[in-house]
C-alpha cells in the first residue's frame, strides 16, 4: 500500500514540475515578446519623429530646380517608399502586441494549470 502512495506520489511530482517548466517556458516567451514589443514600439516613434524630415530631405532634391517628370515621379516613388516603412513598422508593432495579448493568456492558463 506504501508503494502505491509513493509511486502517486512521484507522479504528482512530475506532473508539478512539468506543469512548473511550463510556466517558466511561457513567462520566458512573454519576457522575450514585451521586450520585443517595446523595441519595436521605440522603432516606430522613431520613425514617426523623423517621417516629415525624410519627406522633406526628398523633395528638396527637386524643389526650386528645373527638373525632369520622371524625377518628380521618382521623388513621389521615394516618399511612398518612406510612409511604407513606416507603416510596415506600425504593423510589426500591432502584431508584436496581438501576441504579447496571446501570450499573457498562455501564461495565465499555464498558472491555472499550476496550481
Amino acid at each position: 500500500m506504501i508503494e502505491k502512495f509513493r509511486v502517486l506520489q512521484d507522479v504528482k511530482y512530475r506532473r508539478e514540475d512539468a506543469c512548473l517548466r511550463a510556466l517558466q517556458t511561457a513567462r520566458a516567451m512573454l519576457s522575450n515578446a514585451i521586450q520585443l514589443r517595446q523595441e519595436q514600439a521605440t522603432a516606430v516613434a522613431e520613425s514617426a519623429v523623423t517621417l516629415t524630415d525624410r519627406e522633406n530631405a526628398i523633395y528638396q532634391r527637386i524643389m526650386q530646380k528645373v527638373v525632369a517628370t520622371g524625377e518628380i515621379e521618382l521623388s513621389k516613388e521615394r516618399v511612398l517608399l518612406v510612409y511604407k516603412g513606416h507603416q510596415q513598422l506600425e504593423d510589426d508593432l500591432e502584431l508584436a502586441s496581438q501576441r504579447c495579448a496571446v501570450l499573457a493568456k498562455d501564461v495565465e492558463d499555464a498558472r491555472h494549470v499550476y496550481q
